[in-house]
C-alpha cells in the first residue's frame, strides 16, 4: 500500500546544504534520502569535517500533529542525555533545533552508526541469544532511571508533570481527544467510554509510586545492531521521541516479540509473568498507544482503512475493560 504522509517533505539540495552548514559549520560531500520514515524526513549525509551523520527534518503541516508531537526532538535529546549518563548505547546528538528559524522545521543531526535494525538483521543462534541478553540488560539499566513526577520529559523538565500516573494518563487522554474529536475518529459513546476507562482505573494506575524512564516504542526497528564489528553487537536504542516518565509496563505492553529467555536473563526479572493488575496496567498503556496510532493513520498518513481497523480494536479493548474493571 502506498502511504501519502501529510507531514513528510523532502529538502531541496540547497536547503539540505544550508541546514548542515548552519548546524555543523561544515560542507556536504554526499547525501542520500533514507526510507522508512513518514513523520520526519531523514537523510544520510557525509560531511567534510564531521564525518557521516544522519539528518532528520521535522514535519510540515504541524497543525495536524498531536500535542505531544510538538516536542518529539526535544524529548529524544533529553532521553539520550539521560541514557548516556548510564552508559546505555544511544545515538550521539550533534545538533538539534526546535526554534524553527531555519526552513520553519525542527531538525536533529546524530552521528551515523554503521548498523542495521534488529528486524533487518534477523539474528540466529548464539548471536541472537547474545543480542537479546544485552538488550535486556540495557532496558533494565534504562528502567533504573527514575523521577519524582510523571509526564512528558520536556514538561517535567520545565517544572510541570503529575504527582500520579493516573492523573498523567487522564491528561494524555484529554490532550488526545482535543485533536481527535476534530476528525470524527470516534463517536460520542467511544469518547465517553474512553474517558470512563481511565477514570475507573485511576486508582490502579496510582499504585505506580515512582516514575520510570520508558521508551514506549521499543519495536525491532528501533534497535540498531552494529555491522562494523565481529560479531555484531547492540549499537543503540533509537527513536525514543515518545519517551516519558511513566509506568514501566508501557514498555512491556509493546515488546512482546522480545520477551524470550535470553531477554529475561539480561533484564533480571521474568516480565512474561504478571498478575491481573499488572496486565491491566499494560492494557491501559496499550490502549493509549492504539489511540495515538489510529489518529496517525487517519490524519497524518491518510490510510483510512488502518484507522478503521484500529478503531475496531480500541472498541474491543474498551468493552473488555468496562465489563471487567479493576478498581484497586
Amino acid at each position: 500500500m502506498e502511504i501519502h504522509s501529510s507531514l513528510y517533505k523532502e529538502l531541496t539540495d540547497a536547503e539540505l546544504r544550508c541546514v548542515i552548514d548552519t548546524a555543523l559549520h561544515t560542507t556536504v560531500t554526499d547525501y542520500r534520502l533514507l526510507s522508512g520514515g513518514m513523520f520526519n524526513t531523514t537523510y544520510f549525509v557525509d560531511t567534510a569535517d564531521c564525518g557521516k551523520v544522519v539528518l532528520r527534518m521535522g514535519p510540515v503541516n504541524r497543525h495536524l500533529i498531536m500535542p505531544f508531537e510538538n516536542h518529539l526532538m526535544e524529548t529524544e535529546t533529553m532521553f539520550y542525555d539521560l541514557c548516556r549518563q548510564r552508559s546505555i548505547p544511544v545515538s550521539e546528538v550533534l545538533a538539534q533545533s526546535t526554534d524553527k528559524s531555519l526552513l520553519d522545521r525542527d531538525y536533529m543531526i546524530v552521528r551515523y552508526i554503521p548498523s542495521k535494525n534488529f528486524y533487518d538483521i534477523k539474528p540466529e543462534g548464539q548471536l541472537r541469544a547474545d543480542l537479546y541478553h544485552e538488550y535486556g540488560k540495557q532496558v533494565a539499566a534504562m528502567h533504573e532511571i527514575k523521577n519524582r513526577k510523571f509526564g512528558r520529559l520536556p514538561d517535567v523538565a520545565r517544572g510541570g508533570g503529575f504527582e500520579t500516573w493516573g492523573a498523567c494518563l487522564c491528561s494524555e487522554v484529554e490532550d488526545y481527544l482535543s485533536v481527535a474529536t476534530k476528525y470524527d475518529i470516534f463517536d460520542d459513546k467511544d469518547i465517553r467510554d474512553l474517558r470512563q476507562v481511565y477514570r475507573i482505573h485511576e486508582p490502579l494506575a496510582n499504585t505506580v509510586k515512582q516514575a520510570t524512564l520508558v521508551h514506549t516504542d521499543m519495536g525491532p526497528g528501533n534497535i540498531l545492531v552494529r555491522t562494523d564489528t565481529e560479531p555484531p553487537v547492540l549499537g543503540a536504542l533509537i527513536d525514543p521521541d515518545r519517551g516519558m516518565w511513566g509506568d514501566v509496563e508501557f514498555d512491556f505492553c509493546l515488546i512482546q516479540w522480545m520477551l524470550c529467555d535470553d531477554f529475561v536473563k539480561g533484564y533480571g526479572r521474568d516480565v512474561r509473568i504478571c498478575d491481573k493488575e499488572t496486565q491491566r496496567r499494560r492494557e491501559l498503556c496499550h490502549l493509549l498507544r492504539c489511540c495515538f496510532d489510529t489518529y496517525v493513520w487517519e490524519v497524518e498518513y491518510n490510510v483510512h482503512e488502518y484507522m478503521l481497523a484500529g478503531k475496531k480494536s480500541i472498541r474491543g479493548m474498551l468493552d473488555e475493560m468496562l465489563q471487567d474493571p479493576i478498581t484497586d
